[in-house]
């Protein structure tokens, strides 16, 4: 099974893109706070995630920096050729429902 879910704070207002082949996507950055206190509060961590098409178009018209929200989606993998000609790897979160609370 494929999926995560993130329970956290937009840290910026999503901005619409799009593709070289045209197609509609913007990147949600959002702060998660850890299940732990450190000894100087309460620690988060900040993911980027990407959403397309309609639920891009959803998020960037619903949502603003401080929004609260509810994020599941998937991990996919991205390979590209590095200028060497070598592979690599990019693992990137996918948001596929956006829940605003």
């Amino acid at each position: 099974m494929n999926e995560f879910k993130f329970y956290g704070t937009a840290l910026e207002k999503p901005t619409l893109l799009e593709s070289e082949s045209g197609n509609k996507y913007c990147n949600l950055l959002l702060s998660v706070e850890k299940n732990y206190k450190t000894a100087e509060g309460k620690d988060t961590d900040n993911f980027k995630i990407t959403c397309f098409k309609t639920i891009a178009e959803d998020v960037c018209e619903k949502m603003k920096k401080g929004s609260r929200v509810i994020v599941k989606g998937r991990l996919q993998e991205n390979k590209y050729l590095k200028d060497n000609g070598e592979p690599s790897y990019k693992t990137e979160l996918v948001g596929e429902r956006i829940e605003y609370i």
